[in-house]
C-alpha cells in the first residue's frame, strides 16, 4: 500500500466573488442582487478567512488547489462561505425571504458549476430551503446537477420527526444523496448584537447541529429509510458517546419510557439508538482532537471523518500537518484507522472514486511516517 495518506476534508468552504454570482441569479432578481452587491462595495470578498489568504482561494481553482495540496488535501466536501442576498444574523438586517431564497438558489447553481470542474475531487453539498416542499425539489435538483449531498432543511420552530418531513426523507432515498447537518445551520437567527452572542454560539452550535440525530432516530426515520446516511459536520464529536449511551438508556430503562407508554405514545423505531448511529450516522470533526480520537472506538472508527474547515480563520491551515501529528500521531492511531478517518470513510459516503483520487494523493498526500509520529511535540 502507498505510504501517502488520502485526506478528504469533509468541511471546506467555497464561494464566488460577488460579481461572479450575477450569472447565476434569476433574471427577476437581478435588481435586488445589484443593490445587494453595491451595498457591500469596498467590503472584503471573504467573510471568514485566514488573514493574508487571497480571497480568490474561495473560487479560483489553481489558488485553491495550491493551498489545499500544501496541507495534504486531495479532495473535499464543500459548503458555502458566503451566499448572495442572505443575511448573517447576529442582529443585523435580514433581506426579504424571497431575495434570500433567490440568493440560495444562485449559490447552488454556482456550486454545481464549481464542482463540475473537478468532479473526482469535489463533493458539493447544496443548501436546501427550510420549506419541506421546496427542499424536496432542491434535493432532486442537486442529484440532477451532480452534487453529492444536501443539507437538512433548517428548522424554524419545527422538528424532523414531524410528518411534513416525510417527503424530504423520500427524496433523500430516491436520489441517494447524503443528508448533511452542518454546524451552525440549525442555530437561531435572532441572536442579539453583542459579545455574549458570539461566545454562546460555539457552545450552542453542537446542540443545534446534533438534535437531528435524536429527532431522526426517535422518529423512526432510519427504520423507514434504512439506507439513508446522515453526516453531522463542522462540529466536535466528543458528544457522541455520551449522547448515544443516554439515548439507549432512555428507551430501555428510564422513567420517560414509562411516561410515554402511560400517555399511549406510539414508538416508531425497533432497534437501539446506538445501532442506528453505527449504521446510518457519521461525525465530521472540524477538527478531530487528541481527546476525540481517544473516543474513536466508542464513536466508531467507520463513523468518523476529518475536516480542515479551509479557508476559515479557525481552520487547520497552514498547520494541518502539525495538527495531525498532535492528534493522530500522539494518540497512536493505527495506520488502517488513520486512513479510514482521514479519507476512506468520506470517499465511501460521498461517492468519491479512490482510483481517481490516487494520482492526487501520490502528489500531495502526507506520508504515514510524517503524521504518525508518537513523540510529536504538538499541543
Amino acid at each position: 500500500m502507498p505510504d501517502n495518506l488520502l485526506l478528504v476534508s469533509v468541511d471546506g468552504h467555497v464561494s464566488s466573488n460577488r460579481a461572479g454570482y450575477r450569472d447565476f441569479v434569476e433574471r427577476a432578481y437581478l435588481e435586488p442582487f445589484d443593490e445587494w452587491a453595491s451595498s457591500l462595495e469596498g467590503m472584503p470578498e471573504m467573510f471568514n478567512g485566514v488573514p493574508d489568504l487571497d480571497p480568490a482561494v474561495q473560487w479560483d481553482d489553481a489558488l485553491r488547489w495550491e493551498a489545499l495540496e500544501s496541507q495534504g488535501v486531495a479532495g473535499e466536501v464543500l459548503f458555502p462561505n458566503s451566499v448572495p442576498m442572505m443575511g448573517f444574523g447576529f442582529g443585523m438586517p435580514e433581506p426579504p425571504r424571497e431575495h434570500s431564497e433567490a440568493g440560495r438558489r444562485a449559490y447552488n447553481r454556482w456550486l454545481a458549476a464549481f464542482c463540475e470542474r473537478a468532479p473526482e475531487r469535489r463533493a458539493g453539498v447544496m443548501m436546501t430551503s427550510s420549506s419541506p416542499a421546496e427542499a424536496v425539489k432542491d434535493i432532486h435538483w442537486a442529484k440532477e446537477h451532480g452534487l453529492a449531498g444536501a443539507q437538512l432543511p433548517p428548522l424554524h420552530d419545527s422538528f424532523y420527526f414531524e410528518d411534513r418531513y416525510e417527503p424530504v426523507w423520500e427524496a433523500y432515498r430516491d436520489t441517494g444523496l447524503v443528508a448533511v447537518q452542518h454546524g451552525g445551520s440549525g442555530l437561531p437567527r435572532n441572536y442579539p448584537i453583542g459579545f455574549a452572542s458570539i461566545m454562546s454560539i460555539p457552545i450552542e452550535s453542537n446542540f443545534h447541529a446534533s438534535r437531528c440525530v435524536w429527532h431522526m432516530i426517535f422518529g423512526g426515520v432510519f427504520d423507514r429509510f434504512p439506507d439513508l446516511q446522515l453526516v453531522v459536520t463542522e462540529s466536535s464529536v466528543d458528544w457522541v458517546p455520551g449522547l448515544i449511551r443516554y439515548m439507549d438508556w432512555l428507551v430501555t430503562k428510564s422513567d420517560w419510557l414509562i411516561f410515554a407508554e402511560f400517555l399511549r405514545r406510539e414508538k416508531h423505531f425497533e432497534r437501539l439508538p446506538s445501532e442506528y448511529w453505527a449504521d446510518n450516522c457519521y461525525g465530521g470533526g472540524s477538527f478531530l482532537s487528541r481527546g476525540e480520537l481517544e473516543l474513536r472506538e466508542d464513536i466508531g472508527v467507520g463513523n468518523l471523518m476529518f475536516g480542515t474547515d479551509f479557508p476559515h480563520i479557525e481552520s487547520t491551515f497552514p498547520h494541518t500537518k502539525e495538527w495531525l501529528q498532535g492528534s493522530f500521531g500522539a494518540s497512536k492511531v493505527p495506520v488502517d484507522e488513520t486512513r479510514a478517518i482521514l479519507g476512506e470513510n468520506a470517499a465511501r459516503v460521498y461517492g468519491l472514486d479512490l482510483e481517481a483520487l490516487q494520482p492526487h494523493v501520490d502528489r500531495c498526500g502526507f506520508l504515514v511516517d510524517e503524521i504518525l509520529v508518537e513523540d510529536a511535540d504538538v499541543d
